[in-house]
């Protein structure tokens, strides 16, 4: 495919550092997170997390009356103690 005035290619990077004070929405009477299952043995309520981003929003123009939208996000997810939550998670769309 040529590029034609009106493609667009933009890839992009970013980092974000969030903070969460009540990380499960629990209720202030719980204060044993280890006796809950599925949180993990070393699962706390507040904690950090950061995400790693890497994308591309692209359009390709073919003739006067159709295009291709592609638009491809993947975030890698990490906490800094509830290992148990980290995740890599995706975006994606094609028109």
């Amino acid at each position: 495919m040529d590029v034609v005035p009106g493609d667009v290619f933009t890839p992009f990077v970013a980092d974000a550092l969030s903070y969460d004070s009540n990380l499960y929405r629990l209720p202030a009477s719980v204060t044993n997170l280890t006796t809950l299952p599925g949180l993990g043995p070393q699962a706390t309520r507040e904690d950090y997390m950061n995400s790693a981003s890497a994308g591309l929003d692209a359009q390709w123009l073919l003739g006067s009356r159709q295009r291709i939208n592609l638009d491809v996000r993947v975030d890698d997810n990490r906490f800094r103690h509830n290992d148990d939550l980290n995740n890599i998670s995706t975006n994606d769309q094609l028109i």
